[in-house]
């Protein structure tokens, strides 16, 4: 299950690699990535978000009370056949539904056939709804059946066949001329059809599991059981998260959208090296890499007993575990974001500059600053999360989302109208940034007043201890990169230069931050590693074990 995700991840990593290096990061890429990101966005306001959060306890607790396979068939039925019908009239809209996620300007007649493109991709990607929507269904019932691998590895065979398109794409048509065009037809039909084709097998993959797992489906017309109506109840306020959050992020993406559309630039005029939605999906896509790994690892390890410490009411055990999973993730987030901060150019030319991204990868690099501090208060603010969650605080949890949700689309607002094209996708990150670090904020001292002790003062003391070695060794990483290149931040143009900057600054770096820790002395390393030891042993034994 372990390695399936870490398939998963770096397959992912793969596709939007070359998903740059064939079509930019400019208008161009936009159009495709706006068009294939929407149903993921509603697929998860159709459902999604109710199938991951109360699905899997549901049908535990169906089959140990031997209903189990009448709840199973009754689920696949209503929201199989819901999911069907919302597919079939979304793609209908498609015209009106991408205008929303689309900038004012791109309806403008200078970028008619940009426009007509974006569309024809919509009605080609918005069917992925439906198979996204199942792919979720069946792969959180093979969960509650104890079959997880399943799900984990399934995503990997999306990423082949979309892997697969592009490189016929890039066979075909060659890497992208021009950065702000259209599509022609075929260009369309390859895209379109072909990302959709990888989701229908994402989906298609679980179905004989299903059988395995003793799961033998038959429609149902008793659609409305009393457990039926406990899980949409369960789900209500789950889904009204997602749909604040969605809300956010569709402003946030038709902003995006607005960055790379530039008149002159697309008119023959010089290019004003606008950022937009690619730029942005990309960078976030890889800033989250730290966290899957570092954060969701160290809580998957130190927390198990979260909800049993809240449903037994030992509230002051649950806030020290949780100010204890703080520390020890910023222990190892905190070096990491620097590294970040350091190598941001040329981790760009490593991971983008390629093909059509080839003299274009440094219009990543301040996105990838912005999210790096962003990480810093998502971090935080998703551990806080575990625990409010472990007390089952679902109103409060909605609360803290609208807030933050409401900060990231004022603070983008403000901040894309005050700055120009080629700062967009960096205003956007900023904007992120900002609203966590209120959302965070707000999380910790609304989980101080529930639990009542978050032990604020070790955090406090962690934070500038591991604060103040990440300093001293960051300094003494710029000042390393002044004497050897005249300037603080290296910028490698090559990618033998590049590797030899991130290998070497991050060889410094850890050096440094060795040698200053044996000074301010951080508890939580020990512990640090201990965790890491611990998972790593676990991970090991669950692969050969086949679980």
């Amino acid at each position: 299950m372990a390695l399936g995700t870490v398939f998963a991840r770096l397959t992912g990593y793969l596709r939007s690699i070359l998903l740059v290096a064939t079509l930019g990061n400019a208008l161009h890429a936009d159009l495709f990535a706006i068009a294939n990101t929407i149903p993921n966005m509603l697929v998860v306001l159709l459902g999604a978000g109710i199938f991951n959060a109360v699905l899997v306890p549901q049908v535990v607790k169906a089959d140990r009370s031997g209903d189990g396979a009448s709840y199973v068939n009754e689920v696949i039925t209503l929201f199989g056949g819901f999911l069907l019908v919302a597919t079939v009239l979304i793609t209908v809209a498609a015209p009106g539904l991408t205008r929303l996620f689309l900038a004012p300007q791109l309806a403008d007649q200078q970028f008619a056939g940009q426009y007509h493109s974006a569309i024809a991709l919509a009605y080609l990607c918005l069917p992925q709804i439906f198979f996204y929507g199942m792919f979720a269904l069946i792969g959180q019932i093979l969960s509650a059946r104890g079959a997880f691998g399943p799900m984990m590895w399934a995503p990997v065979l999306n990423n082949v066949v979309s892997i697969a398109v592009l490189a016929a794409y890039l066979s075909a048509y060659g890497s992208v001329a021009d950065g702000c065009g259209g599509y022609a037809g075929g260009q369309e039909r390859l895209l379109g059809v072909g990302m959709t084709a990888g989701v229908i097998v994402q989906c298609l993959a679980l179905v004989p599991y299903l059988k395995r797992a003793g799961i033998h489906f038959r429609p149902t017309a008793d659609l409305m059981s009393d457990r039926m109506r406990a899980t949409i109840r369960l789900g209500a306020w789950t889904v009204a998260v997602v749909l604040v959050n969605q809300l956010a992020y569709g402003v946030i993406v038709r902003l995006a959208s607005g960055g790379a559309a530039s008149v002159s630039s697309c008119t023959g005029g010089a290019p004003d090296g606008g950022t937009g939605f690619t730029v942005y999906s990309s960078a976030n896509l890889l800033i989250m890499a730290p966290h899957a790994i570092i954060t969701v690892s160290l809580m998957t390890a130190h927390l198990p007993g979260l909800a049993t410490l809240a449903s037994t009411g030992r509230l002051g055990e649950l806030g020290r575990r949780l100010s204890s999973s703080l520390r020890l993730v910023m222990v190892a987030m905190m070096p990491g974001i620097a590294l970040i901060e350091l190598l941001s150019v040329a981790i760009s030319n490593l991971v983008w500059g390629y093909g059509a991204g080839a003299s274009t990868y440094e219009r990543f690099s301040p996105t990838v600053s912005c999210f790096g501090v962003a990480l810093f208060f998502f971090t935080a603010h998703y551990v806080a999360l575990r625990g409010l969650y472990a007390l089952e605080a679902t109103r409060v949890i909605f609360g803290i989302q609208t807030v933050i949700a409401v900060v990231n689309v004022g603070a983008a607002i403000l901040l894309v109208h005050l700055t120009d094209r080629a700062t967009t996708a960096p205003a956007l990150a900023s904007a992120f940034a900002l609203a966590y670090a209120v959302g965070s904020f707000i999380s910790w001292q609304v989980l101080r007043r529930m639990v009542g002790t978050i032990e604020l003062r070790r955090i406090l003391t962690t934070l500038a201890s591991v604060g103040g070695c990440t300093a001293l060794a960051t300094v003494g990483c710029l000042a390393l990169n002044y004497a050897v290149s005249g300037d603080l931040v290296a910028r490698p143009t090559t990618k033998v230069g590049s590797m030899a900057t991130v290998t070497a600054t991050a060889v410094a770096f850890s050096a440094l931050l060795f040698l200053s820790g044996r000074v301010i002395r951080v508890a939580e390393a020990s512990d640090l590693r201990a965790v890491f030891a611990a998972r790593g042993h676990h991970s090991a034994r669950d692969e050969v074990e086949g679980k």
